[in-house]
């Protein structure tokens, strides 16, 4: 057989070693896994400390969310100092339980409130989560503002924001019962006289109606809740007209906001809409929507 086959060297070729003193152990290499053995340790060791950092960040989260208890507690307050005309907020506002305890208080459902949001209320109580107050604060609109230190009632903190010097000197809403509401068609004009006060103070014309009406409401506006001015336009080419006497002039200026209902923006039916101000008969600002 030829050599380069036989790779298997003879019994004698083995070495045998004789030591004249005492035995000694064979020594042994040790050497590191493969580095391949490692990873998936070190894989498993981070999904175990994510795992439990995970765990204890849900902990605390659900730790500072306020409990029903709490809210509850920061209501009670609330009613035993409420003033009337007083009014609350939420913050967050998609947080629906605070309001369960407030009764018939009145209510501003807006994320970023407006003057014309506030402006039937001289004090307005702030419902905040712990952690929001910044938030809260933040999103009043002048003159409100908050005195005084929060009160705490578990994870719920309770301010109070009033209204300072207010330099407005109209306001169109606070107004709505001395406008002249009508339909202008082009051959014919309908005045609109029959007025409804209340809560949700209304001009109605010749009979009542769900939505050709002009008045007071609460509508979603930009994706926010606001205290509007509702005018729904009307059909056959006519025009709403909506008119203020004695509205001061000089030194002054007219601001506001203006928008469609998030249905209307939805929807697909409908013709453009013009939107006018003017001052005197003269046009001052013009918008068109759809």
């Amino acid at each position: 057989m030829d050599q380069s086959q036989d790779r298997t060297p003879p019994a004698t070729s083995k070495p045998q070693a004789e030591h004249a003193g005492p035995s000694t152990p064979p020594t042994q290499s040790v050497q590191n896994p493969p580095a391949t053995t490692a990873w998936p340790l070190l894989a498993a060791a981070v999904l175990v400390c994510s795992a439990v950092g995970v765990l204890l960040a849900q902990a605390v989260i659900w730790n500072s969310v306020p409990s029903a208890e709490d809210w509850s507690q920061a209501a009670q307050a609330i009613l035993k100092e409420a003033q009337p005309g007083d009014a609350f907020r939420v913050e967050p506002v998609w947080d629906s339980r605070p309001r369960t305890f407030m009764g018939d208080m009145a209510y501003i459902p807006a994320e970023a409130p407006t003057w014309t949001d506030m402006a039937r209320h001289q004090r307005v109580w702030l419902m905040v989560e712990d952690g929001r107050q910044d938030d809260a604060i933040a999103a009043l609109p002048q003159p409100w503002r908050v005195e005084g230190q929060a009160r705490h009632f578990g994870s719920v903190s309770l301010l109070l924001a009033t209204r300072g010097q207010d330099k407005t000197r109209w306001d169109a809403l606070g107004g709505i019962e001395q406008a002249a509401v009508s339909r202008d068609y082009g051959q014919r004009t309908e005045q609109c006289s029959n007025f409804q006060s209340g809560r949700w103070p209304t001009w109605h014309c010749k009979r009542r109606d769900p939505f050709l009406f002009v008045g007071e409401v609460m509508r979603s506006v930009t994706n926010d809740t606001h205290r509007c001015l509702w005018a729904h336009p009307i059909a056959d080419g006519g025009r709403l007209l909506i008119g203020f006497d004695k509205v001061p002039a000089g030194g002054g200026v007219l601001t506001g906001h203006y928008g469609q209902p998030i249905d209307a923006i939805r929807s697909g039916r409908g013709a453009p809409v013009n939107f006018e101000v003017l001052v005197e008969g003269e046009v001052v600002h013009r918008k068109t929507f759809g």
